[in-house]
């Protein structure tokens, strides 16, 4: 029972990061974004891995593109992406 409730819980989270992407549809936005809004949304704590690795699975079904890279005032630039409004749910 108790791995029941663990892929709720798991399903949950995916959920909840997918209505905070979502809802940015209009915009690009990044890793820690995500992190940030999905955190303010629901006050639940998220590691930024977790977001990467929902985003990562969403540019593999193209629900999401990447469009470049945003600003950095020191270190590696973050990727920016976008949600695919041509993507065809109907087709997966």
């Amino acid at each position: 029972m108790q791995k029941f409730f663990q892929l709720f819980h798991s399903i949950n989270v995916l959920v909840k990061i997918i209505k905070v992407i979502l809802e940015k549809c209009d915009e690009t936005f990044d890793v820690k974004e995500i992190w940030e809004a999905y955190q303010t949304t629901y006050n639940e704590k998220l590691s930024q891995n977790t977001v990467r690795r929902v985003l990562r699975e969403m540019l593999k079904e193209e629900m999401v593109e990447q469009v470049g890279y945003g600003d950095s005032m020191r270190g590696r630039k973050p990727m920016k992406y976008r949600v695919n409004v041509n993507f065809n749910f109907k087709n997966k």
